[in-house]
């Protein structure tokens, strides 16, 4: 057998994306009742809450027991949402708006001015709540929930108020109409529609300098600097529901409802997915809290996966300052030049 060796000779050439995943580990159930529909999951200090059709869970140990906290809800409670206002935890849904200043032991309604009993999102935005709602635009209250009242003008009636973001002052909602956005506490509110081809919003955050949308059988959408044009983000994405957003570090991850999850490290710019044992499900929601990533879905409780796992990716790309095209040159056993391969000749890749 002939012996040869390669030479690669002194040239100036670009080198690739180089990528390089470390992850281990799988997706893990937790202890909530399997065949349990999880609408929204939320977190306050170091609990974590599930929204269900049938009301509200806690878990203080990471998902390995829940607790039902369900004093102050009716019976036919469905939780779409949650959030944080200084010592104050807020639930929403189907019978509107409820608050806890014990963490879920018990609950008071606080809807007064609410016109619906049917709120899509609640939103802590400074010292002010607000809800949007199914078909009744935004409310907003300045009493920690006690009363409530219409927000300004500018948005569309009777499309839902699915979701909220805020970045600074700047308070931004979706609907099937759009993103709106808010500089005055909802007193106006002007749209931010430029190049969004999918209107129909599911959910919004905002992840290092850009704001990102969630959509209704469209992917995802980012406004850099939440200002300008908006442009879809999809590659390496499925183009179908968006159910939510969760951030770890510089790690943006997004769900979607019959694909699993997914991952960025570049804002966006391209995706991988995050599904290494995951259940054939779908998933309906997802929050990162102490060290973890939860998901809920729609017929399996509520799973979780270390934060730790999400795949390391070192992108490098960069120049020699060496010029010429690239030449692999070949070696017999004596050390005699057999062949060259170029790369970069005027005509494509040659041999001489």
């Amino acid at each position: 057998m002939k012996a040869f060796r390669l030479r690669v000779d002194p040239v100036r050439f670009f080198m690739p994306l180089l990528m390089v995943s470390l992850s281990h580990g799988d997706w893990a159930k937790t202890n909530l009742t399997a065949s349990r529909y999880i609408v929204a999951l939320g977190v306050k200090g170091t609990s974590l809450f599930a929204g269900t059709g049938q009301g509200v869970f806690r878990s203080n140990d990471n998902g390995d027991s829940w607790t039902p906290v369900n004093t102050g809800l009716t019976d036919s409670s469905r939780i779409n949402t949650f959030t944080v206002s200084g010592a104050n935890l807020y639930a929403a849904g189907l019978p509107g708006v409820f608050r806890s200043a014990d963490n879920g032991d018990s609950w008071t309604s606080v809807d007064a001015g609410l016109t619906t009993s049917s709120v899509e999102a609640v939103f802590a935005h400074g010292t002010m709540l607000f809800a949007g709602t199914f078909g009744e635009l935004v409310y907003r209250s300045a009493d920690h929930g006690d009363t409530w009242m219409q927000a300004g003008s500018g948005l569309i009636p009777k499309y839902p108020i699915r979701t909220f973001a805020e970045k600074g002052s700047a308070l931004f909602v979706g609907s099937d109409m759009g993103i709106f956005q808010s500089g005055d506490n909802g007193d106006t509110w002007t749209s931010l529609n430029n190049m969004l081809t999918n209107p129909h919003i599911s959910v919004l955050t905002v992840h290092d300098t850009s704001l990102f949308a969630g959509t209704l059988g469209g992917g995802v959408f980012r406004l850099e600097g939440g200002a300008g044009s908006w442009a879809a983000v999809n590659t390496g994405l499925p183009e179908h529901d968006v159910t939510g957003f969760a951030t770890s570090g510089k790690t943006l991850l997004v769900s979607i409802w019959n694909y699993g999850i997914y991952r960025t490290d570049d804002n966006g710019n391209s995706w991988e997915p995050f599904n290494k044992g995951w259940p054939d499900t779908r998933v309906s929601s997802i929050v990162v809290m102490d060290g973890y990533l939860y998901a809920g879905t729609d017929n399996a409780g509520v799973w979780k996966r270390a934060l730790s796992e999400i795949p390391t990716v070192i992108r490098r790309s960069g120049k020699s300052s060496l010029k010429g095209p690239m030449k692999f040159s070949r070696y017999d056993a004596a050390g005699r030049k057999s062949r060259t391969l170029v790369k970069g000749h005027p005509s494509g890749v040659g041999a001489r």
